[in-house]
């Protein structure tokens, strides 16, 4: 098993550029920012055949997929509807005062939970198109991250990245510490905050992961926000064993905003065998993308779907012959795990 998890992150690794991640990270989003600055008319689906993508995090299964304990597990009930117009502290009311470390991680959890009580693509009262930047420092400030790191990624456009939202919880497995990396990206144009990006990983720590980001879960989401417009899946063509990763992208081009996750299947003969739960106990890794549904940029510039290597990613009607609609109803009619599958051969790497 740890021979295939390992062959897992190899094969990940080798479909991207030989720079840290974190280089190629960065790199890539700077790519797609300064291309999404170009005009288009409208959000169109990609044909399947120009469909690209170019993953941030390696697929790295370093432990078994192990259920969360349902006793333990605190479910939140999904963001609520703001009722009154939600302000951030601005700069010409007095600054809040800066948390401590601990306290920002608290908070930081909080915030995942409450939203401030905003709708996606609102992230933490955070509206692209709307919101300044000087209101949206002022926040984060508040927040007391380890800095604020910017760069100019066109004359007109800069990229904010505030640190310190990292955790390190010991795992229940073993005890051992895990690390679950979360960061943050403002993409700010004369003077409003255009764009946010979140990216999360938590592979060392799967239980752990799934608690801190219960509500941004495929089955919270779809609940929350209804039918996506359109719903992406991807599997790898090489057969792993049992240790086999997929990506899914719900995209709600109407409401502004893209999610992506990777996640863990099972091989069963001539199938792949999806299962989605609740506590998004198959899930490791995960990204957003959000801006104002005023934008005409489609949001798969923004999802990683547009550049580099085509890996053949396929609508979810193609892959597992269910359309958006019945995906949804599947996957909100209960509390039960909802499931899916997907034709090996489909997948399968075509020979020259």
């Amino acid at each position: 098993m740890k021979s295939q998890a390992l062959y897992l992150v190899f094969y990940k690794e080798i479909r991207l550029s030989s720079a840290s991640s974190i280089a190629k990270w960065f790199g890539v989003l700077v790519l797609l920012i300064c291309g999404a600055c170009q005009p288009v008319k409208a959000t169109q689906p990609l044909p399947t055949s120009t469909i690209k993508m170019s993953p941030i995090a390696s697929f790295t299964a370093t432990q078994t997929s192990q259920p969360i304990p349902t006793s333990t597990l605190v479910m939140t009930s999904a963001y609520p509807i703001a009722t009154s117009t939600l302000v951030i502290p601005t700069t010409t009311q007095t600054p809040l005062p800066t948390l401590t470390a601990s306290e920002r991680i608290d908070k930081f959890r909080e915030l995942l939970t409450t939203n401030l009580g905003c709708r996606f693509p609102c992230w933490w009262g955070i509206t692209p198109g709307k919101s300044t930047w000087a209101e949206t420092r002022q926040f984060l400030t508040y927040l007391g991250p380890e800095k604020i790191s910017s760069r100019t990624i066109m004359a007109s456009k800069t990229l904010y990245i505030p640190s310190g939202f990292d955790l390190k919880v010991k795992k229940q497995t073993d005890g051992l510490p895990g690390y679950i990396y979360n960061t943050l990206f403002f993409v700010e144009e004369g003077g409003i905050v255009e764009r946010i990006h979140v990216n999360a990983v938590g592979f060392t720590n799967y239980i752990e992961f799934q608690r801190l980001w219960i509500n941004e879960m495929p089955r919270v989401i779809l609940r929350e926000y209804g039918i996506p417009s359109r719903i992406w899946f991807w599997t790898y063509p090489s057969l792993m064993g049992h240790s086999h990763g997929y990506d899914l992208w719900l995209i709600y081009d109407q409401q502004g905003f893209i999610l992506y996750y990777e996640g863990l299947l099972e091989v069963d003969e001539d199938i792949f065998h999806i299962c989605i739960y609740d506590d998004g106990r198959e899930i490791a890794a995960m990204k957003m993308h959000l801006q104002s549904p005023d934008d005409p940029t489609p949001l798969e510039r923004m999802g990683y779907l547009t550049s580099f290597e085509d890996l053949g990613i396929l609508d979810i009607e193609a892959a597992s012959g269910l359309s958006v609609e019945a995906f949804y109803q599947r996957f909100t009619r209960d509390d039960q795990p909802a499931c899916f599958e997907t034709p090996i051969k489909i997948w399968q790497t075509p020979q020259p």
